[in-house]
């Protein structure tokens, strides 16, 4: 547990969790949007993020979220994943 919830050695959720998050932040899947292996998921202020059905994520992806919504990885993981 310590290692999964400790930033320094925390590397990329799972997808599921990153859906989770996203559902967290008040964002919708668009089924009719996204390409092949992509899901498109559309926020309140109608911005929208790409995830992917790969798992888990990517380190890219999981950085591109993280600044999609402004946060850092230690906020991340005090703040976001507990709610989940």
């Amino acid at each position: 547990d310590r290692l999964l919830s400790h930033p320094a050695t925390f590397n990329v959720p799972t997808r599921r969790e990153l859906e989770k998050a996203l559902k967290f932040f008040k964002h919708i899947v668009d089924p009719a949007a996204g390409k092949g292996s992509h899901e498109k998921w559309t926020g309140p202020d109608q911005r929208a993020f790409s995830l992917p059905t790969r798992d888990p994520v990517s380190r890219k992806v999981f950085k591109a979220f993280l600044d999609y919504f402004g946060i850092d990885k230690s906020t991340y993981l005090r703040e976001v994943r507990p709610n989940l």
